[in-house]
Formats: structure tokens, C-alpha cells, sequence
């Protein structure tokens, strides 16, 4: 009996242990299951899918070859609205120094595919008044060459990317697309918006803009049911249940020479 019991814990040793899954739960018609090593999406009965990103293609020039690390953690989750943070690294042969990218993702897990935006899913006109009333936002437009009323946030995105001279953020025309819900405050929601680095001094550095916005009624049941834990979650609620956890992938390219600077 002793042999068998040794030779059952030798053999899972030698297999590794399993993932540790830290959260799954479902929303929207869709389940998630988030562990040290995956986070995945399923919809109904059919195959699960991995949020992390296809490997790159390998480069036909032998001599230049990488390794990469990839770092998943959820943000919210209301209704079909998953939003995650990503964290890139890559370092390569024949380059100065390795890269890094640390960036919001959000998904409408009924099309994937798609982007979304924060004005698909509160008026433009509110998302505006919130955003001129941010205190990085204000900082950068008093660089503005000339002082203006905008009209919308397409105006005011287009002022701020070409404002961009800030090395710890950079405001793309689609930062709009990379948010989060945090909490709940009263009958307005608290939402993140992430601004990668935007200089390479400052890789991987990502810096959140903080805006409140009134609830629509679309989004006030799945938001409460976020915030209930009942379907979904939320940035700030998250955040100090699951501190520095990440589900962590790494590849190395066949025929990487270290080091590779």
C-alpha cells in the first residue's frame, strides 16, 4: 500500500499540480473561469475560449528570435461587458531592449470581435462633461495652444492626441475603448479609463483617468447584480478580493540566445 501511495505522489509531481482557479462564475448567458494559468470564456454548450492573445508568427530570420509573457486579470464584468487588464513583454534578439505594454481590454462577449466603446453606452454629452472635469485631462489641455469649447468627445480626443508629450500616459483616439466599472455611487457608476505609456522610458506604465457617470437604465440591473455578486463583478470589489493574482503565460521562440540584448 505504502508503494502505491508513494508512486500516486511521484506521479503527481512529475505531472505538475493543476492550476489554482481562482473565480468562475456566469453572466449574460456566459460563463468565466479565471485561473493562474487561463482566463476563460464559454457560451452555453460550446467550447471554451482563452482571452490571451495568439502567439506571434515565428520570423524567418533565424537571428532574430523572442521570448514573451503575458499577464490576464479581470477588471468588471456587467452583463456581456468583460473588461481586463493585459500586460505585455516581449524581448527579442537584435534589439536595444525589451518592450512592454500594459493596456485596458473590454469585450462584449456577444461579439467579441467588436470594439466598444464608452459612448456606445452613455450619451457622448456625459462622458464629455466627465472627462473635462478629470484632473490629468485638465492638466493637458492647459497645454492647449489655443482655449476652446468642445462639442463632443470626438473634438476633445483629437485636442488631446495631438497634445501627447507625456511620457508616463498617451491619449489615443481609442482610449474610450479601454475601461472599466469600479463601483457604484449612488444613481452614477464609477468608471476606469486606462492610458498606456507614452514613451518608452515609461513601458509598460499605465496610468486610469477616473470619471463618474449617471446609470442608463440598460446597464442599472446588470451593474446591481455586478455589485451584489450575483452575476458579473466589480473593478473596485475585485481588486481587494484577488490583489496581484494574474493568470501568467510565457513562450519562448525555438533557437532564443540569451542574453538576448
Amino acid at each position: 500500500m505504502k508503494k502505491i501511495l508513494l508512486g500516486a505522489v511521484c506521479s503527481l509531481l512529475l505531472m505538475g499540480a493543476a492550476p489554482v482557479t481562482l473565480w468562475s462564475g456566469s453572466s449574460a448567458g456566459f460563463q468565466l473561469t479565471w485561473s493562474e494559468a487561463d482566463l476563460r470564456v464559454q457560451a452555453g454548450s460550446q467550447p471554451a475560449s482563452s482571452l490571451f492573445p495568439p502567439l506571434p508568427k515565428l520570423d524567418p530570420d533565424p537571428e532574430f528570435r523572442c521570448e514573451y509573457e503575458w499577464g490576464l486579470i479581470p477588471l468588471s464584468w456587467v452583463g456581456p461587458y468583460l473588461s481586463y487588464r493585459q500586460e505585455n513583454y516581449w524581448g527579442c534578439m537584435k534589439t536595444a531592449h525589451p518592450g512592454s505594454l500594459t493596456e485596458f481590454q473590454v469585450k462584449d462577449l456577444r461579439a467579441p470581435s467588436k470594439a466598444v466603446s464608452l459612448n456606445q453606452l452613455f450619451p457622448d454629452s456625459q462622458i464629455l462633461k466627465a472627462l473635462l472635469a478629470d484632473a490629468v485631462v485638465i492638466k493637458a489641455l492647459q497645454k492647449a495652444p489655443n482655449k476652446r469649447k468642445y462639442s463632443s468627445t470626438s473634438e476633445l480626443l483629437a485636442t488631446l492626441n495631438g497634445l501627447n508629450g507625456e511620457c508616463e500616459y498617451y491619449f489615443g483616439k481609442d482610449m474610450l475603448t479601454h475601461f472599466a466599472f469600479h463601483h457604484i455611487a449612488g444613481q452614477q457608476v464609477a468608471v476606469r479609463i486606462g492610458l498606456s505609456h507614452g514613451c518608452e522610458a515609461a513601458r509598460g506604465n499605465l496610468t486610469q483617468l477616473g470619471i463618474l457617470l449617471p446609470i442608463p437604465p440598460a446597464l442599472k440591473a446588470p451593474l446591481q447584480q455586478a455589485f451584489n455578486r450575483k452575476a458579473g463583478f466589480l473593478m473596485g470589489d475585485f481588486e481587494t478580493r484577488f490583489k496581484d493574482r494574474r493568470s501568467t503565460r510565457k513562450h519562448v521562440d525555438p533557437g532564443m540566445k540569451y542574453p538576448p540584448y
